[in-house]
């Protein structure tokens, strides 16, 4: 399951050694002057290893590199898999031992890796460029997707690579046909150790084929096809109207659609939503078990399945412990030596341990999360911060222009979100029903009220923009949609013109307009669950949470709903 694998040590050629080696000289553009040399043998000498020496590194000194391909060296060929690590050392050892042109190295099984080819062969026989066509259609956050020719897809980024080709092809003929190589190359040993589970630097011997197998299923997770089939289109559109019903589903199969041929950047743009919410309408496709590629073929392609053979040595890595120091009773005790902490501060301490054991856990350095089995505290409700009415009259005599006022009057009289505020377009406008459609967090609409004040400032924005009803309804200086970063640093702004700081004990954010959007209909007669459906909330108890109301004001709201 390993292909090229290129190794570090330290080691010091002879002269003898270095006859047999090319000599390159580098100058850099800042005035550095590098030497080293290079051991590259041709086909024809049968050694499969090439090196290169570094007298001096950014390292240290002495800098001695080897790459080679594990099953060319065991094998002859580099199709097939490398189960037996241990052999394919052994084998290299004894290559390495009987050229001249190498000093007297350490094993390479005890050599830090500097680079891994992981690797899995998966025989799909006709169906490989079905499955080549499926997979170009998919989309790996942050990193390149690269379609090179008919045989080849790769998605790459700095330091890791993922590459689908036609295996038979790229050896002339030598593998079977309709082998479908799955190869992802870790470039860098602090890239290497976290993918394979280590703080320490990794060598051949640490390595098992669990393990390996381990980073490719991580490889699919991360393209959304693990254990997951690619369907036809009918297929996929039956099953998302199946699982989220006749309104959802088949929205969900046009964003699926348009995901064939279009990045989420540009299904963004086109939908007027923004790209977190492009990612959280094809997670929900996941849901439904499929991929969010289609294939154009009858019928569904299977998932692509990693299957280790049952004869392997068994897995007991030196490195897996039983953590004999870390029980649940130490825990415990951990959790008594913070109670001068708050609640959430210990519960936020609780769940980096359990995200360490469950880490630990998943590449056998633990048996258990001991964690699990510790009764956590329960969580405190806070008082949250909200603005008063003269806080709020205070933020908005401290705007300066139409634009600013009617944000803040927006988010302080209908509660919208940041991200709300920021996608509105003017089509979701309508003045004549006093009403504003909101594309909400999850990708759920709803519609909220539009207060007189309010009303009148976005028909003066309107007239004073000069522009037609379409688009956004706030953009910045240049005429474009306004950002994030302007509406946080507007905020900044207002409060200190209303001497609003932390510093004066006024702790309220952005986001604390929302809330007292919320109190403001509850205390002028709305009751709560009015007030859920405005805020759009899934479950009331998260509205009960989030108004977080003194006795006073519940009963001041009790009073008034009673007139």
């Amino acid at each position: 399951m390993i292909d090229t694998v290129r190794l570090w040590t330290r080691a010091q050629p002879t002269t003898e050694h270095l006859i047999w080696w090319e000599r390159q000289e580098k100058n850099t553009p800042a005035g550095k002057h590098y030497l080293e040399y290079h051991f590259n043998p041709s086909a024809d000498t049968g050694i499969p290893i090439r090196a290169t020496y570094h007298p001096e590194s950014r390292i240290g000194p002495h800098l001695f590199l080897l790459e080679m391909s594990l099953p060319r060296v065991l094998f002859g060929s580099n199709w097939q898999l490398v189960f037996d690590i241990e052999a394919a050392i052994t084998a290299a050892d004894c290559i390495i031992a009987s050229v001249n042109a190498f000093p007297p190295l350490s094993s390479v099984g005890d050599m830090t890796i500097s680079r891994l080819d992981v690797c899995y062969n998966y025989l799909l026989g006709d169906l490989l460029p079905h499955y080549l066509n499926t997979l170009a259609r998919l989309h790996y956050a942050r990193r390149d997707s690269a379609r090179f020719n008919t045989e080849t897809v790769e998605f790459r980024a700095k330091s890791v690579k993922s590459k689908f080709y036609d295996k038979h092809r790229e050896t002339n003929g030598e593998a079977p046909a309709g082998l479908l190589r799955h190869e992802v190359t870790l470039h860098g040993a602090a890239k290497v150790k976290p993918a394979l589970g280590f703080e320490r630097p990794v060598t051949l011997h640490d390595l098992h084929p669990h393990m390996l197998k381990q980073v490719l299923e991580d490889d699919l997770d991360r393209l959304g096809i693990h254990n997951r089939p690619f369907r036809t289109s009918l297929n996929a559109a039956q099953a998302l109207t199946e699982k989220y019903g006749p309104i959802r589903g088949p929205r969900l199969f046009g964003v699926l659609t348009m995901y064939q041929q279009f990045g989420p950047d540009q299904i963004a743009d086109m939908l007027r939503i923004t790209k977190a919410t492009v990612t959280r309408l094809l997670a929900d496709v996941r849901k439904a078990d499929m991929s969010t590629a289609l294939t154009d073929t009858e019928t569904d392609l299977p998932p692509l399945t990693i299957t280790l053979p049952t004869d392997l040595p068994p897995f007991n890595l030196q490195t897996c412990s039983q953590t004999p120091g870390v029980t649940p009773p130490l825990i415990e005790d951990w959790i008594a030596s913070m109670r001068h902490l708050s609640t959430s501060t210990v519960r936020r301490a609780l769940n980096a341990l359990s995200a360490l054991f469950i880490w630990a856990v998943r590449f056998n350095h633990a048996p258990t999360n001991p964690v699990d089995r510790v009764e956590r505290p329960k969580a405190t409700l806070r008082i949250q911060p909200c603005p008063s009415c003269e806080q709020v009259a205070a933020l908005l005599h401290a705007c300066h222009g139409t634009t600013e006022q009617t944000a803040l009057i927006a988010m302080a009289t209908s509660g919208l979100r940041r991200a709300e505020l920021l996608s509105l377009q003017w089509p979701d406008v309508d003045l004549t029903k006093g009403r504003l459609r909101i594309r909400g967090k999850g990708d759920k609409h709803r519609e909220v009220l539009i207060f007189t004040e309010l009303a009148a400032h976005l028909h003066t924005l309107h007239v004073e923009s000069d522009l037609p009803r379409t688009g956004p309804v706030f953009r910045g200086r240049q005429g474009r949609a306004l950002q994030q970063s302007t509406l946080q640093r507007w905020f900044t702004l207002w409060r200190q013109r209303a001497g609003l700081t932390p510093d004066n004990g006024d702790r309220f954010t952005l986001h604390s307009l929302r809330r007292f959007a919320a109190k403001q209909w509850l205390n002028h007669g709305l009751n709560i669950r009015h007030v859920q459906i405005l805020l759009g909330h899934n479950d009331l108890q998260t509205t009960i949470r989030y108004l977080n109301y003194h006795l006073d004001e519940i009963q001041h709201a009790a009073l008034l709903q009673q007139q």
